[in-house]
């Protein structure tokens, strides 16, 4: 309940900023992010470089993907939770950190230098 407010306050935020697109919001109710195990071997085929290494070779892109497909197993977890904050309160929390090219979680940061 209220994120509609929020919608209209973000959208309108980014058009003060000078963005002139179609600007949609959406409130999703589900998130996934991947989590690999703290091993050598998982840490080193997640790693960036053998990414790039495998890209940038003839064949190590096509060996590549299809071991990490094979070897990749997800389990799905639900966690429930409720953030009960009134919008006004959440607005001053993210209203500066809004701007022409969307949200920029570091802009406070880069302001005090961090």
């Amino acid at each position: 309940p209220g994120w509609e407010d929020l919608a209209t306050n973000v959208k309108s935020k980014i058009r003060q900023a000078g963005f002139m697109g179609v600007i949609r919001v959406r409130h999703t109710t589900s998130e996934t992010f991947s989590v690999h195990k703290n091993r050598s071997w998982a840490n080193f085929m997640h790693s960036r470089t053998t990414k790039v290494i495998c890209a940038l070779s003839v064949f190590g892109w096509f060996l590549y993907q299809p071991y990490m497909w094979l070897r990749h197993s997800g389990i799905p977890i639900r966690a429930k939770y409720r953030v009960q904050i009134p919008v006004t309160q959440f607005w001053r929390l993210i209203s500066n950190k809004i701007g022409p090219y969307g949200f920029n979680s570091m802009a406070d940061d880069e302001l005090l230098g961090y």
